[in-house]
């Protein structure tokens, strides 16, 4: 039986669906069939602790160029003494990079994002690296069609592996008993919540939201709009939020823990995410639909990228256009009237 090793930027206990798709991959393998090498992170001991396979955490770049140089070497010694048979890269670029020293039979994630953002020589060492893979894994077709746009892969080594989301019975119990706390220490008694669970990035469509709720605080007054998680876009959300006379209708949480993302799951009315596509950046798929569609909550989405592949056939599920100003408050209101 083969001996595998993931080498990726993002596992948890990292908030996020990359993340979290990792994690599912992980625990579908015998504990002894997969070995993670990851970067430290903040509260990663317990969370190691937890998990049935051997996860090693261990910094990816040095100081000299090409700083992922060190990784490679990380990764030489990993194999000999895991006696790893086969690699998982989890990122093409820097992750594929490193991989492609250790000489052994490896294949490649892509998810979507990391497609766009490929340019000049980053592209062209994308390409050996697709070239050299036994297998390529995508998370969508969405995420298929764009990489056979973008590059030169054999269609034949492409294989869609759409995510799946198994949330822990006793993270869920937990979860469940943490809500009333929520609820109390944000004063949330009589509201409706409106949820988004994403990295704090403009294309994620927070700021649309924001908008939203600025157009249906007159006749909706008892809206709040609780924003997980973080990002280089949270001084611009706030601003807008203040500009816009709401902020005292925004909860910002930053970065949770699973037990608590899952409690706002639980609690909130609504769930919504409204991502828009640019040239370097799309939404692949959106595991985070999937645990939202695991608690029964109703959808605001916007139909980028992969989302329609993550919600399929959801009868909760309304699409918006945030190009359409009236788009997402009708789309709100809707859902609060029934």
């Amino acid at each position: 039986m083969s001996k595998n090793l993931l080498v990726t930027l993002e596992f948890p206990p990292q908030i996020g669906g990359t993340q979290k798709y990792y994690q599912n991959l992980c625990s579908a393998y015998g504990a002894n069939q997969i070995v993670v090498l990851t970067p430290p992170a903040l509260n990663a001991k317990l969370f190691d602790q937890t998990q049935a396979y051997k996860i090693i955490r261990h910094k990816f770049f040095g100081l000299i160029w090409p700083r992922w140089f060190k990784l490679s070497r990380t990764i030489q010694k990993v194999v000999q003494t895991e006696n790893i048979d086969y690699i998982l890269a989890g990122q093409i670029i820097p992750v594929g990079s490193a991989v492609l020293l250790a000489k052994k039979p490896f294949a490649v994630f892509l998810h979507g994002k990391d497609i766009g953002i490929l340019s000049g020589r980053k592209k062209i060492l994308a390409q050996e690296i697709l070239n050299k893979a036994d297998k390529i894994f995508v998370n969508s077709n969405f995420t298929k069609s764009l990489l056979l746009q973008k590059f030169k892969a054999a269609e034949n080594k492409i294989q869609v592996n759409h995510p799946v989301v198994r949330v822990d019975a006793q993270v869920e119990r937990q979860a469940r008993a943490l809500t009333q706390k929520l609820i109390q220490q944000y004063n949330l008694g009589g509201k409706k919540i409106i949820l988004t669970i994403a990295r704090l990035v403009e294309r994620k469509g927070h700021g649309y939201l924001i908008e939203a709720l600025a157009r249906l605080k007159e006749n909706f007054p008892n809206l709040i709009y609780v924003i997980v998680g973080t990002g280089p876009y949270r001084d611009e959300l706030t601003a807008k939020s203040k500009r816009l006379g709401v902020s005292e209708q925004i909860i910002f949480t930053g970065s949770v823990s699973e037990v608590e993302m899952n409690a706002w799951l639980q609690v909130c009315d609504i769930f919504a995410m409204t991502p828009t596509q640019n040239s370097q950046d799309v939404e692949g798929f959106g595991i985070v639909y999937l645990e939202a569609k695991h608690y029964q909550k109703p959808i605001i989405a916007a139909a980028s990228g992969g989302v329609k592949e993550a919600i399929g056939k959801y009868s909760k599920a309304i699409y918006v256009n945030p190009d359409n100003v009236g788009s997402i408050p009708n789309a709100i209101k809707t859902l609060c009237q029934k």
